[in-house]
């Protein structure tokens, strides 16, 4: 069974720093560009009620991970072009 037919399932143990008990979580990673909209639509509620400071680091980290995620791909199509053109070079 793939993650797309999976459903909700547990991943990952979460604890608080602080030693308080949890409720159930969810956990979203920058990297995943899926889980950047979460956190996009998680950063403007809590703009609204006033955690400024908060939403624009989220938002600051979700800004970092798409450049990334755009030069990669870039990167990957330079690799691609540069290994074509070697190939046909005979080398």
């Amino acid at each position: 069974m793939n993650n797309k037919e999976r459903g909700l399932y547990q991943k990952y143990n979460v604890e608080r720093v602080d030693g308080r008990p949890t409720g159930d979580c969810i956990v979203l990673e920058f990297k995943d560009p899926n889980a950047r909209a979460g956190i996009r639509a998680f950063s403007k509620e809590v703009k609204k009620k006033g955690y400024s400071p908060l939403a624009d680091d989220l938002d600051e980290q979700c800004e970092f991970w798409d450049k990334y995620d755009k030069d990669m791909k870039q990167a990957r199509r330079a690799c691609r072009r540069a290994a074509a053109n070697i190939a046909k070079s005979g080398r």
